[in-house]
């Protein structure tokens, strides 16, 4: 079983970054059955267990990998129902702190 404490991939644009699952994540949870992911407006802290997964192959929750203060989350991947992702497929917009 892979460990997703750290499944991430994160598109740094200065002063904001988008957070992504990593292409090997991407391959090893399978298809996704269910996110919760932290609300606009939530402060993260680097560490802090805050991004529930349901998965083909994995339920868990997995640690923010950066410190910041949630700006978006993507609402199209809030509300699927069952899909495969990509690493392209972005989940949360934060501004850096």
């Amino acid at each position: 079983m892979a460990n997703f404490d750290y499944p991430w991939l994160i598109e740094d644009h200065d002063d904001y970054a988008y957070i992504k699952f990593s292409p090997i994540a991407v391959k090893a949870l399978g298809k996704l059955v269910f996110l919760d992911l932290p609300d606009v407006g939530a402060h993260l802290k680097k560490g802090m267990p805050s991004i529930g997964i349901e998965a083909e192959n994995w339920i868990g929750t997995s640690k923010v990998p950066v410190n910041g203060i949630v700006t978006a989350v993507n609402q199209q991947i809030v509300d699927f129902k069952s899909c495969h992702l990509t690493s392209d497929d972005w989940l949360l917009k934060i501004v850096l702190d």
